[in-house]
């Protein structure tokens, strides 16, 4: 005799899965966390970067992963700044160094050595030519991408199979 029983699953259990995706992005935000790390590793005054995960509305989640930091040299190094003049105000004059070997590039995620070289020079005020974006978030992220997809899915099946139902990622937008 051949004995037919259904498989059922278990209750469908929201929060579980919402930790599940949750404990996913906190891991992703590392992940971000260390790339952004390596484009300072060389850096005398480090910033700090923070990681959060937030759940917009908790009837259909919206989750976000925000990694940060307050430190404006590394937005302007980011972002990059247009041409300025630099004027001395506390001073009466500015003092600066010949040259300059920047320590990153534009759309690398790393960091080298390098800082000033040469003579002081002195000067009341200069025309500085404005610094080249690196484009760190935006590199990262294009890096990140498919990583993310990819984690996500797997921490959905895992869910899925612990619970006895399925999951599919259909889109994650960025």
């Amino acid at each position: 005799m051949i004995q037919i029983r259904p498989i059922r699953p278990r209750s469908f259990r929201g929060e579980t899965l919402r930790q599940e995706v949750e404990r996913e992005l906190r891991n992703i935000g590392q992940m971000w966390r260390r790339d952004l790390k390596k484009t300072v590793k060389t850096w005398e005054n480090k910033p700090t970067f923070k990681v959060s995960v937030k759940v917009d509305t908790p009837s259909q989640p919206v989750y976000t992963v925000r990694v940060w930091t307050d430190n404006k040299v590394y937005k302007w190094l980011d972002e990059g700044t247009k041409p300025h003049e630099i004027v001395s105000v506390f001073t009466s004059m500015l003092r600066f160094h010949e040259g300059y070997n920047a320590k990153t590039q534009p759309g690398v995620i790393d960091s080298r050595s390098g800082g000033e070289y040469g003579e002081n020079v002195f000067k009341e005020e200069v025309w500085h030519p404005g610094v080249e974006a690196r484009n760190f978030y935006e590199t990262i992220s294009e890096k990140q991408r498919a990583h993310i997809q990819k984690k996500l899915q797997k921490r959905f099946e895992l869910w899925a199979k612990l619970t006895g139902h399925t999951v599919k990622v259909v889109r994650t937008f960025y």
